[in-house]
């Protein structure tokens, strides 16, 4: 069984999730900030000194979780659209958004705070895998599956 994963694909994937990460944060810019609790003196400063850096890292970080969703993909033979995206939901609520809801609780943040950084990878997980699932090669499923069908 080939389990080799498209590059284009996990960029483009990576790409959407990180854009769609921006349009989420600046949406709910507000709520976010609140849910930090910084003062206005520290918000001054972290705005003062901006930083690629963020970005950048956000951007690894969209790349390696396409990368995973893409493997767990070609691991499952699912190999749609629709199959891509269950991968990606299963991941996405199982691994990102129940451990970050968990987290925000014993950090003793807001319910909303909680849900804004934590929805946000669990729909991302779901549109990556969608275009991950879609752009899979069908070729690279294995011979006895192509002879039964």
């Amino acid at each position: 069984m080939e389990k080799k994963i498209s590059f284009p694909a996990v960029l483009v994937a990576a790409v959407v999730h990180w854009l769609f990460g921006a349009a989420w944060f600046t949406f709910f810019s507000q709520q976010y900030i609140a849910g930090l609790r910084l003062t206005q003196a520290q918000l001054d400063a972290a705005k003062a000194n901006e930083s690629p850096v963020p970005y950048v890292v956000a951007f690894i970080c969209s790349f390696g979780f396409a990368v995973v969703i893409a493997r767990m993909i070609s691991f499952s033979n699912m190999r749609t659209a629709l199959g891509g995206a269950r991968i990606g939901m299963m991941l996405g609520l199982g691994v990102a958004m129940l451990p970050m809801i968990t987290e925000c609780f014993f950090e003793l943040k807001h319910l909303n705070f909680a849900l804004i950084v934590s929805v946000y990878p669990a729909i991302g997980a779901i549109m990556m895998g969608a275009i991950l699932g879609a752009w899979q090669k069908r070729s690279s499923v294995p011979m006895t599956q192509k002879a039964a069908a």
